[in-house]
């Protein structure tokens, strides 16, 4: 087994351990967040309706919209950066980006680009999202 095979096993051991507990917790606290949030029923309806928001919250696990975009990126590794220019040379850095940076050298090395943005509170700087594959990050260390 590969350590990183290992590391996978450790995460996912890890994961489970803390979402189990988070249930654990809930379930233990269900009598204290049945009087508080279903105080105007009767105490078996608050609580059997605290178990059913527990429930709801268990069934819908998995189609949360951004959990399985996260899964699918599970081999890639994202790169958030700012760029910042000298007065006047945005323009210059975003054509170089559109031109060179983004149609050939990205992907060249595996690399795609995922966003590009401008902060509002600093006009001469460019943030940029980019990702690429486990792998190629590995081989530039």
């Amino acid at each position: 087994m590969t350590s990183e095979e290992r590391m996978v096993i450790f995460a996912s051991s890890l994961g489970t351990v803390f979402e189990w507990y988070d249930f654990y917790i809930y379930g233990t606290l269900a009598p204290i967040l049945a009087a508080q949030f279903f105080s105007g029923v009767n105490p078996t309806a608050a609580f059997i309706f605290t178990l059913l928001a527990f429930a709801a919250g268990f069934a819908v696990r998995g189609f949360v919209p951004g959990e399985p975009v996260a899964f699918a990126q599970g081999n890639r590794v994202f790169e958030l950066r700012t760029y910042t220019t000298a007065d006047g040379k945005l323009d210059a850095l975003h054509k170089r980006f559109r031109e060179e940076t983004v149609t050939k050298f990205f992907p060249r090395h595996g690399m795609q680009n995922v966003w590009y943005g401008r902060p509002m509170d600093a006009p001469q700087s460019a943030v940029g999202l980019r990702s690429m594959h486990k792998a190629i990050r590995r081989s530039w260390r």
